[in-house]
């Protein structure tokens, strides 16, 4: 627990800024041209140009947290809650919106997610859009209200994926221009490995939902969201801004639920944010209490970057788990989607941690944790894809 009375929890993979903080400069711009990347086919977008061998860590991703609490501790009620915001139904993504959103998405000049309720084995947050993205995100929510048809509904969705792809590549390219020398090559292989490693994934979902063409498009959108306000956030946010929102957040206790099965992560889109609901499975909720009980037990920053470290491979075992489970059960065509996807997200997280690694050199609490929480992210969507 903060000095300020702020408890600690886990949350999933979240673009977070600290409300109100004033938007830095990731570094002096240098005089270079910006990337560009050209979306290849109505699918996935061509991969920028190949980047300069910057290194990759040895290991898979390492855990990480946010700038360090003195006492990390385990989740509860503050004393002076947000409101949870709506509940959203349960399902495929539907629409949603919130005058607060709107009100707060007009004043960002950058996207963020805020916790608003948290409970035994659930959470619930939003995310609220800049300005900017908030068109994205309307754009998407007219395409969708005007669909009448599966096939428009499919074509809605085909249309979305271009429009984030559009919107990540101005972002891509934004940080790309505004990183130094030293920063670009990582910059560069980063965004290459990530849209080589979302066609895979992409391969991976067309194959699961042949009956649902639709669903598997909706996934990759959400998946092309949330890297927007990723990038978004880093391109904006100077590193020493970012503060341990990822684990801290003052929030409405939920009521107990009973765990899910398999894992449901919904999310419910609007023109200005969007509202998300996790209720984890039994055998995830004993992985998130095992990673809790670590956290609870960090006393400094370097003790928080060890607990975040080991949350890093009990995820790495369920991501590896549910992976196995699904070659096993596949033909031999599916099987080498599912190696393929496994190999190239292994790739790319190798890579975000590289770039996470320069982007905040003395801070390997917050690479750690923004890693582990993309592992977190998969293993969620990959089970909650085993109905």
């Amino acid at each position: 627990m903060g000095e300020d009375g702020t408890k600690y929890i886990v949350l999933s993979n979240p673009a977070i800024a600290p409300v109100g903080a004033d938007e830095p400069e990731l570094s002096d711009t240098p005089d270079e041209p910006k990337a560009s990347s050209t979306p290849e086919g109505p699918d996935i977008p061509e991969e920028p140009g190949t980047p300069e061998e910057p290194g990759t860590p040895e290991e898979p991703g390492q855990p990480g947290a946010p700038e360090t609490p003195e006492e990390p501790g385990q989740p509860g009620a503050p004393e002076t809650p947000e409101e949870p915001g709506t509940t959203q139904t349960s399902g495929t993504i539907q629409i949603w919106s919130s005058a607060n959103l709107q009100s707060e998405s007009e004043q960002n000049e950058y996207c963020k997610r805020v916790l608003t309720g948290k409970g035994d084995g659930t959470a619930e947050y939003e995310m609220i859009y800049c300005a900017e993205h908030a068109e994205t995100a309307e754009s998407v929510r007219t395409l969708l209200e005007q669909a009448e048809s599966e096939e428009e509904t499919q074509d809605a969705w085909q249309q979305s994926i271009e429009l984030w792809t559009e919107a990540l590549n101005a972002e891509y390219d934004e940080l790309f221009t505004e990183a130094t020398d030293m920063e670009k090559p990582f910059i560069l292989e980063e965004r290459t490995l990530f849209w080589l490693q979302l066609t895979c994934y992409q391969d991976e979902l067309a194959e699961r939902y042949a009956d649902d063409p639709a669903a598997a498009l909706a996934k990759i959108s959400e998946q092309l969201m949330n890297k927007t306000a990723d990038v978004c956030y880093e391109a904006h946010t100077a590193p020493e801004n970012r503060i341990d929102s990822y684990v801290t957040g003052r929030y409405t206790g939920l009521a107990d639920a009973a765990p899910a099965a398999p894992c449901l992560r919904d999310v419910t889109a609007a023109d200005t944010g969007a509202k998300y609901r996790e209720n984890l499975c039994e055998r995830h909720r004993i992985t998130e209490e095992a990673i809790g009980a670590l956290l609870y037990d960090a006393a400094d920053n370097e003790a928080l970057a060890n607990a975040w470290k080991s949350a890093n491979q009990l995820w790495l075992v369920e991501l590896d788990a549910i992976t196995n489970e699904r070659y096993l059960a596949a033909d031999a065509e599916a099987r080498a989607q599912i190696a393929a996807e496994r190999v190239s997200f292994g790739n790319w997280l190798n890579a975000r941690e590289t770039f996470l690694k320069v982007l905040y050199p003395d801070k390997a609490e917050i690479v750690n944790e923004v890693v582990t929480q993309t592992i977190r992210s998969r293993v969620l969507d990959m089970c909650g894809e085993n109905e």
